[in-house]
């Protein structure tokens, strides 16, 4: 990005006020960015205020090819905060392989630059976050990294993670990995889940722990039982008695 202006560094903690109605936050290096947009509790409210490569508009917010663009004017009703998050481009790459991620706010000109610690096993990072204080809105560094990923940070920030069903918990933080390596998002399927469930209650009732019950079943067994198609199967040949 071509922006110029006289450019203040922002370390952790440190924050400054938007001079503008809007910012545009430019990752520095291969690092994907998203946003979440949460209210004074600290949590999203639905799937709108999530903006990522795959939906990658929401009230107030875009992500283009300059980067994630931030209007406060134009959030939603109740929206407090938007967390800037980053991710490397590469799947499979952790942080420690690259460069400490880091962005340049501006608004055609830029204004600011701040940068994350030096980071390891982390995957995904909480970057920066835009939020109102006294009628006004600032922008903080952060620089908070999660070894476990978008699940982390859906877990702090209640992306739908904190359901009953594991099931959905499991779905949900899946997902969130699938959609930042640019994958396909999975669905769930009833039946599939029941006979989860029911090798869940199986392995409980007689001791075990295997994707192999002791009768030999194994789990495409379980899911042509349950009626879907599935790999080929196999035939379970006890040992001859000797």
């Amino acid at each position: 990005m071509s922006w110029t202006g006289v450019v203040v560094d922002l370390l952790p903690g440190a924050n400054i006020a938007l001079p503008g109605a809007a910012v545009t936050v430019a990752p520095v290096g291969p690092f994907d960015l998203s946003a979440l947009v949460v209210d004074a509790s600290g949590s999203v409210s639905g799937d709108a205020d999530r903006v990522f490569w795959n939906a990658p508009t929401g009230p107030g917010v875009v992500l283009g090819p300059a980067g994630l663009t931030v209007t406060p004017a134009r959030l939603r009703r109740g929206a407090a905060k938007v967390v800037v998050v980053a991710s490397p481009a590469e799947e499979g790459v952790a942080f420690g392989a690259l460069p400490p991620p880091a962005c340049v706010l501006g608004d055609g000109t830029a204004f600011a630059r701040l940068s994350a610690p030096r980071l390891h096993t982390e995957t995904v990072v909480l970057l920066a976050e835009i939020y109102r204080r006294d009628g006004r809105w600032r922008v903080r560094a952060v620089g908070q990294g999660y070894a476990d990923g978008l699940a982390g940070l859906a877990r702090d920030f209640g992306v739908d993670v904190a359901g009953p069903d594991l099931v959905d918990e499991v779905l949900t933080a899946t997902n969130a990995e699938r959609a930042r390596h640019r994958l396909r998002l999975l669905t769930l399927d009833p039946r599939l889940a029941r006979a989860a469930q029911q090798h869940s209650d199986d392995m409980v009732r007689r001791a075990f722990f295997a994707h192999e019950n002791p009768d030999g079943a194994q789990v495409w067994d379980r899911a042509a039982a349950a009626g879907l198609d599935g790999p080929p199967r196999t035939t379970y040949h006890p040992s001859a008695p000797s």
